[in-house]
Order: C-alpha cells, then structure tokens, then sequence
C-alpha cells in the first residue's frame, strides 16, 4: 500500500513539478504520513507547511500538498457520486474521475433523476 501510494505521490510530481523521483516521492510519503499520525491538526494546509519547512526548495503549489493528503488520508475525499443526467455538470465530473479515477470516490449513475420520482 505505502509502494502504491509513493507511486501516485511521483506522478504528482511529475504533474505538478514536471519530474519524477521516487526517492522524493517517498519522503513527500513519510512526511505526510507523519503528519496525518499527528492527530486533530493532520490537515492540508498542516501538510503544506510541514513541505514547505522540510522540503522549501521545491516550492510545492498548494494542489500538491491537498492531493497528497487526500492520497494518504483514508477518509478524506471519501464518497459516492450520484450523477443524473437531470444536472448539467454531472458529465464534467464523470470525465474528470474517469482521466483521474479516484479509489474512494464511487460513481453511481444508476440514481433516479427527477423525471423518474414522478
């Protein structure tokens, strides 16, 4: 699982930063890991700083730190999608977790739109 994770951390790095580099994409890991076991302050914006402190010569954009986090927080980003043709942006939604599939995000288009409530 942390294998995987440090996986997905490289390619935001590459999307992100434009490099790959698995030994940074490792320490990007462990330090998010260490501050999602800090406790009640184990945010995004905590993440960000502790990149920002440990790691200042890369100069992470603050998508970078948020995507991590979502990445190694279990119940962050967590859900289900309900997508009906009723609402005019559900497409763009369904695109975009289809180019950037998200594992805890389910979609269920199967979810009856207001023409089918009667």
């Amino acid at each position: 699982m942390a294998d995987q994770m440090a996986a997905q951390i490289d390619d935001m790095l590459e999307e992100f930063l434009g490099i790959r580099d698995s030994e940074l994409a490792r320490t990007v890991h462990d330090l998010a890991l260490a501050n999602a076991n800090a406790g009640a302050g184990a945010s995004a914006s905590s993440l960000a700083t502790t990149l920002g402190d440990k790691l200042a010569d890369f100069e992470f954009p603050a998508g970078f730190a948020r995507g991590v986090h979502a990445i190694i927080s279990p119940d962050n980003g967590a859900g289900v999608l309900y997508a009906t043709l009723a609402c005019p942006y559900a497409h763009r939604a369904v695109l975009a977790l289809a180019l950037r599939p998200c594992p805890r995000i389910v979609v269920d288009p199967a979810v009856p739109t207001k023409n089918n409530l009667g």
